[in-house]
């Protein structure tokens, strides 16, 4: 498998876990949305081997010492972790997802282009899951914000 054949199946298992967060915290409605409708294109055809369809509104996130500085304080309390969270950027929807606290495994997925639609008091949702026992607590604030 060369670097980009790696890159490409870690963003179609990073976007395959923001869908399904997605769904989970916004309902059977979110199917509906224009952005769900796009990722889950993307997703049926990255499952037959076919990438020719890149995923739209995907960023890997940027590591700087603020961030890192952020990072050995969850390392700290929590130890090695996945954090995941639901976020509104002005009109649009992202889901954040780190997993174990490592910067090639993290990323913001726009996941709708209208927060509209949605009910404003599921917004936002932050969760700290524990790989080694599937355990999750919720906490106030993923330590890392994107910048828009």
């Amino acid at each position: 498998m060369t670097y980009m054949d790696n890159r490409i199946a870690r963003e179609t298992a990073i976007v395959k876990i923001a869908y399904e967060y997605a769904y989970e915290h916004l309902g059977r409605d979110y199917l509906n949305d224009r952005m769900a409708k796009i990722i889950r294109r993307c997703l049926n055809l990255a499952i037959q081997g076919d990438y020719s369809l890149p995923f739209p509104y995907i960023q890997s996130i940027e590591y700087g010492e603020d961030t890192d500085a952020c990072l050995l304080k969850v390392r700290k309390k929590y130890g090695c972790v996945h954090q995941i969270g639901l976020e509104r950027y002005n009109n649009m929807l992202a889901v954040s997802v780190y997993l174990f606290s490592i910067p090639k495994f993290s990323y913001i997925i726009f996941i709708s282009m209208d927060a509209n639609l949605y009910d404003q008091e599921i917004l936002p949702d932050h969760n700290i899951i524990f790989p080694k026992t599937g355990n999750m607590i919720q906490v106030s604030t993923i330590p890392f914000s994107f910048e828009h």
